[in-house]
């Protein structure tokens, strides 16, 4: 014989192939356990595949459990039996644990048994009663409940029982594909002529699902008239004759005719493990065959293949036989897609467009563009709540569904010329001042400086001073993180309030000769109190040394002499990165003309 069989250990893993070369029965049953019988030559190859447990698999779902082993020798040479339960013996081998009181429909209640004791059982030791590579079919629907009670015996009689008693049909089958056992049941059907629901199920030698017949007959012991002797002797016994009528002989069947065409459907899959493939065999000419291609996980369905030609691309393909056909259902591996979902921010949409969002395929390069309208300028990407890219163009690997905004906000004109960047402020260390330029009357002008004063103090740190050092002039200094002081005349008269200055925004402003911290008056100016000479923003008449210059944020300043402004500070840094303070008033930058160095803020 040509067949040959895959041979698998009791774990589903594939050993090898064996070639028969005597003899293969298989009988099934459906409310049972089916039984095999192989003979084959004795081989290394049979001597190593053959042994008790191993499973046994031709084609389809058909496979049996080596339970019987016979080694014999003959005229033909020494050959090995093999004898078995198809998988469905597989379950004779558990027991009920227990108490089972069941509520459901007959084949619900088989799944439940199945399930509890030989795929995830509750009860004993659930690791040791579970059967290797068992898994569950769904159970069919319809059907009335029942009310089932049992207590212990076998798992396979107890679905014996049942499956006779409401007619559900079980095994448990073999997919070679996964591979893995799969446990199924059905309900039966009624396939007799005498009924008009369900197509007839015919048994003959013309059909060719009965392998052989046998007729025969015999005249020699026939008698049509029997002679009973009665009372009396000699001649006067009285003979008495019984006679019937002749049954004429049955009459032989017709002999067989022709042997009808039968062709063989061969199915495959591609690739290996990509899903399955039913309804091949053999079947007669002119049968409709319904051939049917089922996906694993992770697979899709592409056609049915025939040589190099894809003849279908139905996973179930139907047609007449006429003749052998080798077919192969083909399938692909899925490849996930995500969706990139993109919103604007704000919501307005004429602050910009979006564009790049959609479903893509994973490992996908997406480029998503945001494009500001005009006035408007892109910020930034971001994704719940977190910044993902500052780039307008923002490019990435598809892995997972996104939701990405795009962040506008509205171009602030910049009051600088080209090459100037504004920022937030300018923090000055202990060797920084700024020039002002400009002598203003302390008792008349006015002045507003927004500044935040560090919380280090060192001595006296100078807030606003003048370059004379003969004239009457006023001078603003802080003492300490609580205490502000103001300096007058050619001396160095002063007087001091205490408040809280430090680490903290403050506006110091001058008008009309009140001097103020916020709304804090420090002090009234008299003109006896006039700073003749130039004002110096952050320290005191060219202090070069440290301990004279205030560490501090200096945020604006503004500068007006008889009512006219004539300085507006803006903290910046110019085109050669030197920091310091651009005048709107007079378009010229102010650096710092001491020996420290300032440090710029946040960009505006």
């Amino acid at each position: 014989m040509d067949l040959k069989l895959e041979v698998y250990s009791p774990a589903l893993e594939l050993l090898g192939l064996l070639e028969v070369h005597r003899s293969v029965i298989w009988e099934s049953k459906a409310f049972g356990a089916g039984s095999f019988s192989l003979e084959a030559l004795i081989t290394e190859e049979s001597r190593a595949l053959l042994v008790p447990d191993h499973i046994l698999w031709i084609e389809g779902d058909t496979a049996g459990v080596i339970e019987h082993i016979q080694q014999q020798a003959g005229t033909d040479g020494p050959y090995i039996t093999v004898k078995g339960r198809d998988l469905t013996g597989l379950l004779d081998r558990r027991i009920l644990w227990g108490l089972y009181d069941l509520n459901a429909t007959p084949p619900a209640v088989m799944h439940h048994l199945v399930q509890d004791s030989a795929v995830r059982p509750t009860r004993g030791d659930s690791e040791a009663r579970k059967l290797p590579g068992l898994a569950l079919l769904d159970a069919p629907a319809g059907g009335n409940k029942i009310r089932y009670q049992k207590t212990g015996g076998s798992l396979l009689d107890a679905l014996e029982l049942l499956g006779e008693a409401y007619q559900v049909a079980f095994g448990v089958r073999f997919n070679a594909a996964v591979p893995r056992m799969e446990f199924w049941t059905r309900w039966g059907a009624d396939r007799s002529v005498t009924q008009s629901i369900n197509e007839p199920v015919f048994y003959s030698t013309e059909l060719d699902d009965v392998l052989e017949s046998e007729y025969s007959y015999d005249s020699a012991n026939y008698r049509n008239v029997s002679l009973v002797a009665g009372e009396g002797e000699g001649k006067d016994r009285v003979l008495v004759t019984v006679e019937g009528s002749v049954e004429p002989a049955p009459t032989p069947p017709e002999p067989p005719g022709p042997t009808p065409v039968t062709y063989t459907i061969t199915l495959s899959v591609d690739p290996e493990g990509g899903g399955t493939a039913s309804g091949g065999g053999s079947v007669s000419e002119g049968a409709s065959v319904t051939v049917t291609a089922s996906p694993s996980e992770g697979y899709e369905f592409s056609g049915w293949r025939e040589g190099s030609e894809i003849v279908s691309t139905e996973p179930s393909y139907t047609f007449q036989a006429s003749a052998d056909r080798s077919l192969t259902a083909v399938f692909a591996v899925v490849i996930p897609t995500y969706t990139i979902t993109l919103s604007i921010d704000p919501a307005q949409a004429d602050w910009g467009s979006v564009s790049g969002g959609g479903r893509y395929q994973e490992g996908s390069s997406v480029t998503v563009t945001a494009t500001p309208a005009e006035g408007y300028q892109f910020v930034a990407w971001q994704e719940g709540g977190q910044i993902v890219s500052t780039d307008a163009s923002y490019t990435f690997t598809v892995g997972a569904d996104r939701r990405l905004t795009a962040v506008f906000e509205i171009v602030k004109p910049s009051r600088l010329p080209s090459g100037y960047t504004e920022v937030e402020y300018i923090h000055s260390d202990s060797r920084c001042q700024i020039n002002t330029g400009i002598a203003i009357d302390l008792a008349k002008d006015s002045l507003e400086m927004v500044m935040k004063p560090d919380s280090y103090i060192s001595s006296i740190e100078y807030i606003l001073g003048s370059s004379s050092t003969s004239a009457p002039r006023c001078r603003l200094f802080r003492k300490s993180a609580t205490q502000l002081g103001v300096v007058w005349g050619k001396a160095t008269t002063q007087s001091t309030i205490n408040i809280s200055i430090a680490n903290r925004n403050m506006t110091l402003s001058l008008s009309n000769g009140v001097l103020k911290i916020d709304t804090t008056t420090l002090k009234t100016l008299t003109t006896s109190m006039t700073t003749a000479g130039t004002v110096y923003l952050l320290s005191d008449a060219n202090r070069s040394s440290a301990g004279f210059s205030i560490r501090a944020n200096l945020y604006s300043c503004k500068m007006y002499k008889s009512g006219t402004l004539k300085r507006d500070f803006v903290p910046c840094i110019d085109p050669s990165n030197a920091v310091g303070l651009y005048d709107l008033v007079e378009g010229e930058f102010y650096g710092n003309s001491l020996s420290g160095s300032f440090t710029a803020g946040p960009a505006v």
